[in-house]
């Protein structure tokens, strides 16, 4: 199965024009859109006969869509009603078409033409923008969509055509005026703000029906959509006479006096995730505490100095030293930013030695990166880097709004410009490759907004490295079965009161429904 991409609205433009120049017209895109929308309509009600159907019809392609629909759910036996809320072009066939085959048209130019088939109506199909609203809705359009919201029948299902109304396919930011889908069905490819919060919210349950574009016209996308599928080819076969040293070992370092659970968090979640043997290089005075946090590391007394934090020049040639025997390397995490802590991320990630691994950098290991003037240029080549979005207005200057609010594109472009793989974390974390491909995860959930789950992340991704996987196969598979374990945690708990040591038990079970092929996920 190919890989998921996920388009903007003017790449859907373009994969149409280019289906065109194949043959396969947009009458016959249309056509097949507004059957399939028709389909999940009715499997939505499961029996359609007798249902009161409202339609709701905007003025461009989306609008065409529900039309014909609206044809189709007549002929299996629904009472079908289409509101044209806005001008329709002339001449207008498909329109013309719904007509004749029996569909009520009502063309709503008050409040009181639509809400009493709103009232009754039991299931509503949203086809007035799909992909075409990126600005403000105003005027009656943003009442009559407000009507719907607020007088439809608690039990009543909506159904969106592409896109619910009011969300932006780009950004999946939403209008206040935003109709709320129970499904959703997205034409050819999910577009990005059927993924991404809170559009993702507003879109509910997501179908992509092939509607007969042919292969290969998006070749030019880059962006894609995580899947269980592109974990389960890429994750490590464990065979039976396996030892610990098959799967690889991770050293991961860090801690400080006021964070030593971080480390042993990673530490924990590189084990859970596969990785043979994990190692803490921490100050020689707190591996006592990460030890009682996860007894089966190893670990490595790291020294310090008269005032108790990390040595860092010498701290620095002892991981050197004992770095030959390991397979992937984490740092970061708990550190602290001590002036220390600097000398030692200089001497270790900025030095013209070679580690010879591959490097996972988080927390702590990030901020101090960020005060080095163009610290991309010495970093080693083979790195993952995973920055929350207060981590990354510290590393590239620009403010967490602004950051927040175009995720994708600054991912991709930084990532670019840094040659290093970059793991945007937060809802919907964001993996971009220097490339220009890019990873989104569709999963946003608050038991992933706690204390920990981060250093869970890197210590998750290090594990992968460590068993062979390449750093951009480990940052996906990563970032997508930490958000599956959170939302196995969530279920079990509810959506408070999660603590990031609950995700790290729910990954071995994630790992084995990947491999599995299990439904559920």
């Amino acid at each position: 199965m190919p890989d998921m991409k996920l388009v903007t609205s003017s790449q859907m433009i373009q994969i149409e024009a280019l289906s065109d120049d194949t043959g396969v017209s947009n009458d016959i895109l249309m056509d097949k859109a507004g059957y399939q929308l028709a389909k999940v309509a009715i499997s939505s009600v499961g029996v359609v006969s007798g249902v009161k159907c409202l339609v709701l019809i905007g003025p461009g392609n989306n609008g065409s869509d529900g039309l014909v629909a609206a044809g189709h759910l007549l002929r299996d036996g629904a009472e079908v009603y289409a509101a044209i809320l806005g001008s329709r072009p002339v001449p207008d066939p498909r329109l013309l078409n719904a007509i004749d085959a029996g569909v009520t048209t009502i063309k709503v130019e008050q409040y009181s033409d639509l809400i009493e088939i709103v009232q009754n109506a039991h299931l509503i199909i949203d086809a007035v923008f799909g992909t075409g609203v990126n600005r403000i809705i105003q005027g009656n359009l943003a009442k009559y969509l407000k009507l719907v919201s607020d007088f439809a029948p608690p039990e009543r299902k909506i159904i969106a055509a592409d896109i619910p109304s009011g969300v932006d396919a780009d950004t999946g930011q939403i209008d206040p005026s935003t109709l709320y889908a129970d499904h959703t069905v997205a034409f050819g490819y999910p577009k990005i703000g059927n993924v991404i919060y809170p559009g993702s919210v507003a879109t509910g349950e997501l179908t992509v029906a092939d509607i007969g574009i042919a292969h290969g016209l998006d070749k030019n996308i880059k962006t894609y959509l995580m899947e269980p599928d592109f974990v389960r080819n890429v994750l490590p076969r464990r065979q039976l006479d396996s030892n610990k040293g098959t799967f690889g070992k991770v050293m991961i370092v860090g801690g400080s006096e006021n964070f030593v659970g971080a480390v042993g968090l990673a530490a924990y979640s590189s084990l859970k995730s596969g990785a043979g043997l994990a190692t803490v290089a921490a100050p020689s005075n707190i591996t006592l505490g990460v030890a009682s946090i996860v007894p089966e590391a190893t670990l490595i007394n790291l020294p310090i100095d008269e005032s108790g934090t990390i040595d860092g020049w010498p701290a620095a040639r002892e991981i050197y030293r004992r770095m030959e025997d390991y397979s992937a390397l984490l740092v970061g995490c708990g550190m602290g930013v001590s002036n220390q802590a600097h000398l030692l991320i200089s001497n270790l990630l900025l030095s013209p030695v070679d580690l010879s691994v591959p490097v996972v950098i988080d927390a702590d290991g990030l901020n101090m990166l960020s005060s080095h003037s163009r610290w991309w240029d010495q970093l080693p080549e083979d790195c993952v880097l995973t920055p929350h979005p207060g981590e990354m207005s510290r590393m590239t200057g620009l403010s967490v709004t602004k950051i927040q609010n175009d995720r994708l594109e600054i991912a991709r472009k930084f990532s670019a410009k840094w040659g290093r793989i970059l793991v945007l974390k937060g809802a919907n974390s964001v993996v971009a490759l220097p490339d220009g491909n890019l990873w989104v995860s569709d999963i946003s959930t608050p038991s992933l907004s706690s204390a920990g789950t981060g250093d869970v992340l890197a210590g998750l991704i290090a594990g992968l490295i460590a068993q062979g996987l390449s750093v951009s196969d480990a940052a996906i598979s990563g970032v997508y079965i930490h958000g599956v374990a959170g939302e196995f945690t969530r279920d079990k708990l509810g959506d408070s009161g999660t603590l990031a040591s609950d995700v790290i038990f729910e990954i071995p079970q994630v790992m084995n429904m990947i491999r599995q092929d299990m439904k559920t996920l």
